[in-house]
């Protein structure tokens, strides 16, 4: 891939459009027919949030530092057709320059300093935008990062190889994108009341969804991924990172039974125990808890251990206890010192 590109240079921000192929500014477009009726406020509010508290600071604190700073610290890049610029990198910066410009603050807001292609190709403007949003130091929400692959993938038919590369290599992580912005629009948005109810934010859910133990669990005791989706609707599991214990609430007849009148944290208290000496143990320190595997491993019997691995009517347990360790491998990765 090759492209020649101009040194930065300041451009008047009239000639500027911004990327309506941006995700973010995509969700606003979609609920209008025409782009002449969406204004430069409401392109802010798509740019400045999605929709959490921490967005909308980080855009306000982004706002209020161009002012001070009398313009933009990083110059944004640009993609020259014929006599106008398309922003590829930078529509909030630019944004703002037009609001401040339009609002009459003090300084400089007509000319803004930009890095300038000339003629690039989609497939160029892409791998920009990936580079700068996927993988670069200015993430787009995870939402709106899926929503792009998807349209690469699928209406702009690009190889999924191509798409990888762009992506750093992750082709885990590009598929289980793709599939949870699909999971979203095919069975979380239909299900809400009004579009207004629709939050990106659900988006890791419909990624925690894909895990194998998960979808299995889910299958098995009779619901779908309708469900699902309702679940999370209805702030059945608010801490979506609980869906990882899915499985073990179901597999309990009085836990599954509690989540589904309740919440997923009503099934969850069923399953904690009490132990011998009175400590429940969700009460157990994780070194208590380890000790004690430790301790019921090495004085297992033989003949225990040869039920767990040939016995069918064991599985279910087996499954628990790879879940275990799997998490318990990634802990440890995290706490390993270099």
């Amino acid at each position: 891939m090759s492209y020649k590109k101009v040194e930065s240079e300041f451009i008047n921000i009239d000639d500027i459009d911004l990327d309506y192929d941006n995700p973010r500014i995509a969700r606003i477009l979609e609920m209008y027919t025409n782009r002449e009726d969406i204004s430069s406020e409401q392109i802010s509010l798509a740019l400045g949030t999605d929709g959490s508290d921490s967005s909308h600071t980080t855009f306000n604190s982004l706002k209020e530092s161009i002012r001070t700073n009398g313009g933009v610290i990083h110059p944004i890049i640009v993609n020259r057709v014929g006599k106008r610029y398309v922003v590829i990198e930078g529509n909030t910066r630019v944004q703002i320059y037009k609001d401040f410009a339009k609002l009459g603050v003090s300084g400089q807001w007509k000319e803004i300093m930009a890095v300038i292609y000339t003629d690039l190709s989609e497939e160029t403007v892409h791998a920009i935008r990936l580079q700068s949003h996927l993988v670069g130091p200015r993430d787009w929400d995870p939402y709106s990062k899926a929503k792009y692959l998807h349209m690469l993938y699928n209406q702009e038919k690009l190889p999924f190889s191509q798409i990888i590369d762009f992506c750093g290599g992750d082709r885990n992580k590009t598929q289980k994108y793709i599939h949870a912005y699909e999971l979203m629009e095919n069975h979380y948005r239909p299900q809400l009341e009004s579009e207004n109810d629709f939050d990106a934010e659900k988006f890791s859910a419909f990624i925690e969804y894909q895990n194998g133990k998960v979808t299995q669990a889910i299958s098995d005791h009779g619901f779908s991924i309708d469900d699902f989706a309702n679940w999370i609707i209805d702030e059945k599991i608010p801490q979506l990172s609980k869906i990882r214990q899915l499985p073990m609430v179901l597999a309990n007849p009085v836990a599954k039974a509690a989540f589904i009148k309740g919440t997923i944290d009503d099934g969850i208290r069923i399953l904690d125990v009490t132990s011998p000496t009175g400590t429940t143990l969700k009460d157990a320190s994780l070194d208590q808890l380890a000790t004690e595997i430790s301790k019921r491993i090495r004085n297992m019997s033989y003949e225990i251990m040869k039920i767990y691995k040939t016995s069918s009517s064991y599985a279910e347990k087996k499954a628990i206890i790879f879940e275990a360790l799997d998490e318990l491998k990634e802990f440890c990765d995290d706490i390993s010192s270099e």
